[in-house]
C-alpha cells in the first residue's frame, strides 16, 4: 500500500496507549496494530511480541497460523480426505513402495510450525507375515525441496529432504542420529519448527520439545509426508509452537 501512495507509508503520531504519549507509525502499521489487537488471547499468544518486531510481521504469522495446512500435490496411489489435510493409502494398492504428499506454498524464510499424527505402532500387530520386515516405521513426515516431483519415484531417495522417522526419531532419508532424537507410537503427535532464520528443524513429541532435527537448511521447502502400506494415514495441521518458543 505505501507504495501505491506515499500516505500510506508517510510515518505521522498515533496514541501508543494508556499515559504514554504518542509514537510515530505509518497508516499501515496502525492498521496492523488495531487488527492485532482486535485479535483473540490465544491468537495473540500463539505469537508472542518479541523486541523490534513490527505487527505488520505479527499479522502475517497469525494469518498464516489461521489458514488450515493441506496436502495439494500427491501421488496417484495416495488418496486426500478431510478438505486435504489427511493423506491416505488405500488397502486395495498394496506395498508398491513409499509414496509422498506435499503441500503446496514454499516456505522460503522465517519459522513454520506444523503438526502430523499418523505413526504406525513400531510393532505392527495386524501386520502380513507375507511382507518383508520393516527396518523402519513405514510412515514418514517432515520438509522436501517443492521442485521434487511427489507423483513419481521412491520417495525415501531424493537429497535435500528431512524427515521423521517415527520408529527412533532418526532423520531420513540419510538415518542421521540427532541429540534428543525419540521414536513415536501410534496416538502422538509431532510437531515440526522449520526455523529458515536460524536454518534448523526442531521436533516437538506431544508439545514436549526434543531437540534440532537438522541444521544449515538454506532454500525452499514445503511440508511432506510419505506413507508405505496399505491403510497408512497421516494428518496435518497448523498450529502455535508450544510454550511459545
Amino acid at each position: 500500500m505505501a507504495c501505491v501512495s506515499r500516505c500510506f507509508g508517510a510515518k505521522i503520531e498515533w496514541p501508543s496507549g494508556g499515559d504514554a504519549g504518542t509514537e510515530l507509525r505509518s497508516v499501515v502499521e496502525e492498521a496492523a496494530r488495531r487488527w492485532v489487537l482486535g485479535c483473540s488471547a490465544d491468537e495473540q499468544g500463539w505469537v508472542p511480541l518479541r523486541r523490534g518486531e513490527q505487527d505488520l510481521r505479527r499479522m502475517q504469522k497469525i494469518l498464516w497460523l489461521r489458514a488450515p495446512l493441506v496436502f495439494t500435490r500427491v501421488h496417484p496411489q495416495l488418496t486426500l480426505s478431510a478438505d486435504g489435510s489427511e493423506v491416505s493409502k488405500p488397502p486395495a494398492r498394496g506395498l508398491g513402495g513409499s509414496r509422498a504428499a506435499a503441500t503446496g506454498v514454499a516456505m522460503r524464510a522465517g519459522r513454520h510450525f506444523a503438526v502430523f499424527e499418523g505413526c504406525r505402532p513400531i510393532r505392527d500387530p495386524e501386520a502380513r507375515l507375507d511382507l518383508p520386515p520393516r527396518p523402519t516405521n513405514p510412515v514418514h513426515f517432515g520438509v522436501i525441496r517443492p521442485t521434487w516431483d511427489v507423483a513419481g519415484g521412491n520417495a525415501q531417495r531424493p537429497e535435500g529432504h528431512y524427515l521423521y522417522d517415527p520408529t527412533d526419531g532418526l532423520c531420513m532419508p540419510a538415518r542421521k542420529p540427532w541429540a534428543g532424537s525419540e521414536g513415536a507410537e501410534a496416538g502422538d503427535r509431532i510437531g515440526l519448527l522449520l526455523d529458515l532464520d536460524a536454518g534448523c528443524l526442531s521436533v516437538f513429541k506431544n508439545q514436549k520439545r526434543l531437540g534440532v532435527m537438522a541444521e544449515g537448511l538454506t532454500g525452499e521447502f514445503v511440508w511432506a509426508a510419505t506413507l508405505l502400506y496399505a491403510g497408512d494415514r497421516v494428518r496435518i495441521a497448523s498450529a502455535p509452537v508450544p510454550g511459545g518458543e
